[in-house]
C-alpha cells in the first residue's frame, strides 16, 4: 500500500491561493459572487480568517476579466495603515489604485485639488462619476476591497454611504449600473457603519463561504493517490475531523501525504487520528504554524468583551449547540472561526475545535478580564455625547493607549475613541508644531473651554497666530491669549465668532421667549435650582450648561466669564422695560410688593406687551401689581 512517490499535487496551507491553483476547491459561494456580479449586485463576503475570501476574490477577478469585466483589486489595510491617515489620503489612495491598475488617462492630483472646495466624499463620488465611468464607457466595473476590518481602527462610514448612493443613483443615473462594489473582510456590518439609512449592507448580497463538502474538494484526493490506495476514502475522513474547514483541510491532506501509511486499510481511521492528535492537537500551541489555532484563541482573548464571549461558548460546550439569533456576542464568536451558523443552530466549527477548545481551556481562561487603561476618560467621553474634547487622549497616554490596544478586538466606541484622540493631538501638533510641553499646552486650553470643540478650536488658532515670550509660563501664555483675545474682545475678535454664536442662540431663540431664557440661565448663573424644564432643555441643546454630579452648572469659565451677571441683568433689560423690578419680584418668589410697578409703569407694561403671549409668571406679575394699584388708588 506504502508507494513511495513524488505527489502530483502540492497542497498550500495558508496564504491565497493563485487563481488557477489546482488545490482551489469552487464551493457555492464561486457561484453565488460570480453570478450576482453579472447582475451588477452589490456583494459582501464577511466571514472568519482562513476561510479562503482572498482566494475567492483572486479567482472571481481571473473570470471577470476573461469575459471582459474591468476589476480594480484593493488592499484597505495597505492604505490604512499609512502613517497620519485622514479621509483624504483614504480617498486619494483608493483613487491611485483605480487610476493605476485600469491606466485612466487623467492627472488625477491636479484634478482633486481643482475642487478642494468639495468634501472629501463629494469628490470621491465625482471622480467616480466623471472620470471613472467616462472612461470605462463599455465595460461593467467592478472594486474589490479586502480587509475591510482594517476600517475597525479608521471609522469612515461616509465611505460605504457612498457606496450606497452609486447604488441608489441608478435609476436617474444608467451610467452607475455598470459599477459595483465587493466588500471582503472580517467584520460585523454593524462595526463598520451604524446608520440602517446609510449602510449599502442591508441593500447588497451577502456571499456564505461554507466549509468544503466531499463533492467539491474531491479533487485533493489526487494528491494522495500515489501514497494511498483508497484515496476518497482518506478525504473523507479527513473531511469528518475538519469539516471542510479550508487551512485545516489543506493542512493535514499535506500532513497525510508525506506521513507513513499504515499497511493495511481497516485502520484508516485510527491512523488518521493518531496523525491529527500528534501534529496538530496535542501540545497545539507550539506545533501551530502557519498560525490558526492562536488566530481563533486570540480573537477570543483579546476581545474586550471576552467574558461575554466565553460564557456564550460554554452554553455551546455544555449543550453542543444554541440557536441562533445572529446577536451581536454571537456574531463576534463566529468571527473567530470557532464556531459555525449551521441550521438554524450555533455550534462547534469541527472535531478539533472541539478537542482543543475544550472545558479545560474554557476554565483555564474564564479569569482573563481585559480592563481599559483609559476607563474613566472613555466613560466621560461618551455621557457627553462624544463631544468633550478634555476626555481625549493625548501626549503620553495616548501612546500608552495605541499600544496597549495593538493586539485587542475593540468595540466600535474604543475605535473611534482612540481615533478621535489621535486626530485631535495631530491636528494640535499641525498648529503648534515648534511649541514646548504640548500636554501643559493642551491641559491649560481645557481647563478654559472644558472640552468645547469650538472653543478650543478658536483657541488654538489663536495661540498659532502669536508666540510665546520668553520667560513666560505656558498657563500664563494661555491665560493671556484667552482673556484678551476671547473674553475680553468676544463681541469683534474674529475667532470668538462660537461666543457670538452662543449669544445669538439666547437672544434670537424661536423655540423659547428669549428674556425667560435668560432667567433660567441666571438661576444656572447664581447656582439656584432651575424649575423649568422647557428652558432647562434649550440651554442644554445651546451647550452653554450642563449637568455634573447631579447638578447644573455653566459648562465653561469662558461662558461663565462672557455671559456673566452683568452681560444677563443688561439684556434682561432689553427685553423687558420692568425686567429688573420682575426679576427682584420672582427672586423674592412673589413676596417683595415692593417690587410691583407703580402705575405709570404699569400703563408703560401693558402698552409693551399688548398683543405679546406672556409667561403665566408675567401675567401674575402684572396681575398683582394692578391690584396693587387698585388698594393704594
Amino acid at each position: 500500500m506504502n508507494k513511495q512517490k513524488e505527489p502530483n499535487l502540492e497542497y498550500q496551507v495558508g496564504g491565497t491561493l493563485a487563481a488557477d491553483d489546482p488545490t482551489y476547491i469552487e464551493r457555492q459561494a464561486d457561484k453565488d459572487l460570480f453570478e450576482a456580479l453579472n447582475n451588477q449586485e452589490f456583494c459582501y463576503i464577511l466571514n472568519s480568517r482562513q476561510m479562503g475570501k482572498s482566494s475567492l476574490r483572486t479567482r472571481t477577478i481571473k473570470r471577470l476579466k476573461a469575459q471582459g469585466v474591468a476589476c480594480v483589486d484593493i488592499n484597505a489595510n495597505a492604505i490604512i495603515q499609512s502613517q497620519g491617515m485622514t479621509p483624504e489620503k483614504w480617498y486619494l489612495g483608493v483613487i491611485d489604485e483605480i487610476a493605476g491598475q485600469l491606466q485612466l488617462n487623467c492627472s488625477y492630483m491636479q484634478w482633486w485639488e481643482q475642487y478642494e472646495k468639495l468634501s472629501e466624499v463629494m469628490r470621491f463620488k465625482k471622480f467616480l462619476s466623471d472620470i471613472l465611468l467616462e472612461e470605462i464607457n463599455n465595460l461593467g466595473i467592478v472594486i474589490f476591497i479586502d480587509e475591510i476590518n482594517a476600517f475597525l481602527g479608521f471609522s469612515l462610514s461616509e465611505f460605504f454611504a457612498v457606496i450606497r448612493e452609486c447604488f441608489n443613483d441608478r435609476s436617474s443615473n444608467q451610467r452607475f449600473k455598470k459599477l459595483t462594489f465587493v466588500l471582503i473582510g472580517v467584520a460585523a456590518p454593524t462595526d463598520l457603519i451604524k446608520d440602517p439609512n446609510d449602510t449599502p449592507f442591508n441593500i447588497g448580497k451577502a456571499i456564505e463561504l461554507t466549509g468544503f463538502k466531499f463533492a467539491e474538494a474531491k479533487q485533493l484526493s489526487q494528491g494522495l493517490i500515489d501514497k494511498l490506495d483508497n484515496p476518497d476514502r482518506v478525504l473523507q475522513i479527513i473531511l469528518d475531523w475538519t469539516q471542510g474547514q479550508p487551512f485545516l483541510t489543506q493542512k493535514i491532506c499535506k500532513m497525510v501525504q508525506y506521513a507513513e501509511v499504515p499497511q493495511a486499510d481497516d485502520n484508516l481511521e485510527e491512523w488518521i487520528e493518531t496523525l491529527i492528535r500528534q501534529n496538530v492537537i496535542n501540545n497545539w500551541e507550539s506545533k501551530d504554524h502557519p498560525a490558526h489555532l492562536r488566530t481563533i484563541e486570540r480573537r477570543i482573548l483579546r476581545h474586550y468583551h471576552i467574558e461575554s464571549l466565553l460564557n456564550l461558548y460554554q452554553q455551546i460546550l455544555e449543550s453542543g449547540a444554541i440557536e441562533f439569533d445572529n446577536s451581536y456576542l454571537q456574531m463576534e464568536l463566529r468571527l473567530s472561526g470557532l464556531v459555525v451558523h449551521r441550521q438554524g443552530k450555533l455550534l462547534i466549527y469541527n472535531k478539533i475545535y472541539q478537542e482543543i477548545f475544550n472545558q479545560e481551556w474554557f476554565n483555564s481562561n474564564l479569569n482573563k478580564v481585559i480592563k481599559r487603561p483609559y476607563q474613566i476618560q472613555i466613560d466621560a467621553w461618551m455621557s457627553s455625547d462624544y463631544r468633550d474634547q478634555s476626555k481625549l487622549l493625548f501626549g503620553k497616554e495616548l501612546k500608552k493607549a495605541q499600544i496597549w490596544a495593538q493586539d485587542i478586538s475593540l468595540t466600535k466606541e474604543d475605535y473611534s475613541f482612540l481615533q478621535e484622540s489621535t486626530k485631535f493631538e495631530q491636528e494640535i501638533r499641525a498648529l503648534l508644531p515648534a511649541t514646548e510641553s504640548l500636554e501643559s499646552v493642551i491641559n491649560t486650553v481645557m481647563s478654559f473651554t472644558k472640552g468645547d470643540e469650538k472653543l478650543n478650536k478658536s483657541i488654538f488658532l489663536l495661540l498659532c497666530q502669536g508666540k510665546k515670550s520668553y520667560g513666560r509660563s505656558i498657563e500664563k501664555w494661555v491665560q493671556t491669549v484667552v482673556h484678551s483675545r476671547m473674553i475680553k474682545n468676544w463681541q469683534t475678535e474674529i475667532q470668538a465668532e462660537p461666543l457670538r454664536e452662543i449669544c445669538r442662540s439666547l437672544l434670537e431663540n424661536s423655540l423659547c421667549d428669549p428674556f425667560w431664557l435668560l432667567i433660567a440661565y441666571r438661576k444656572v448663573l447664581l447656582e439656584e435650582e432651575l424649575d423649568s424644564h422647557k428652558e432647562q432643555a434649550e440651554l442644554t441643546k445651546i451647550g452653554i450648561i450642563i449637568e455634573q454630579e447631579q447638578k447644573l452648572t455653566i459648562a465653561n469659565p469662558i461662558y461663565a466669564d462672557v455671559f456673566n451677571k452683568t452681560w444677563t441683568n443688561q439684556n434682561l433689560g432689553k427685553l423687558r422695560p420692568y425686567a429688573k423690578k420682575l426679576v427682584a419680584w420672582i427672586d423674592s418668589q412673589g413676596q417683595d410688593r415692593h417690587q410691583l410697578l407703580s402705575a405709570k409703569q404699569l400703563e408703560a407694561a401693558k402698552e409693551f406687551s399688548k398683543g405679546k403671549k406672556l409667561d403665566k409668571r408675567e401675567y401674575r406679575f402684572l396681575a398683582d401689581s394692578q391690584l396693587h394699584k387698585v388698594k393704594r388708588g
